[in-house]
């Protein structure tokens, strides 16, 4: 699911929440860059972060130092949450 999409879901259901998911996002993407290895390997080279609050992980991968946010994905699609 792409981020944009995330978001507009959460929209429609209520403005508040839209503006809050993003803020979550940003924070966890904050949190992520700060210390990318302490993330476990769902498969190498792909690492998750679970955000708080919403029912979403975060796939990322650290490439030549810099953090690539893969896919946003809600539980509901993720077979192994």
């Amino acid at each position: 699911m792409k981020l944009e999409e995330a978001i507009a879901w959460h929209e429609i259901q209520h403005p508040k929440p839209g503006k809050e998911f993003l803020s979550i996002i940003e924070i966890s993407i904050d949190k992520i860059s700060q210390n990318p290895f302490t993330y476990l390997f769902v498969r190498i080279p792909i690492r998750r972060y679970v955000l708080r609050k919403f029912p979403y992980s975060l796939y990322f991968e650290i490439e030549d130092d810099v953090v690539r946010i893969a896919s946003v994905w809600h539980h509901k699609r993720d077979k192994r949450k």
